[in-house]
């Protein structure tokens, strides 16, 4: 398939924004997302989420386009870099059931693309 489909390029999260703001005995960290977020792909999220438990640490900010999450501050930087790759499988889950959803029922994909939700 070519066209307005491929122009736009799946969510990933973009590791070198990775932001820390301390909140007491945690720290909430946010991670920009480079790529398309709709309310399809927010769907697809929210459902790759609930099919696993540790993905239900992530939420998602549509108004900044960043996933966030939180870790203890005695877990130290091996558990954040573990976040980023639980955060990378849960994007890819995500993009996997969108891209199967637009196989699936291309007429719907193609309308949907026309009026360029966002």
């Amino acid at each position: 398939m070519s066209g307005p489909l491929e122009s736009r390029q799946s969510p990933q999260a973009d590791h070198s924004t990775l932001k820390g703001e301390p909140t007491g005995t945690e720290t909430r960290y946010t991670v920009a997302l480079k790529g398309f977020v709709d309310d399809r792909w927010a769907e697809a999220l929210r459902l790759s989420q609930a099919e696993s438990p540790s993905f239900q640490r992530f939420r998602l900010s549509r108004a900044t386009a960043t996933m966030g999450f939180t870790c203890r501050n005695v877990d130290g930087a091996v558990i954040v870099f573990d976040m980023l790759e639980s955060l990378d499988a849960l994007l890819k889950a995500a993009n996997e059931r969108l891209d199967f959803w637009h196989t699936q029922n291309p007429a719907l994909t193609s309308g949907y693309l026309n009026r360029g939700i966002a």
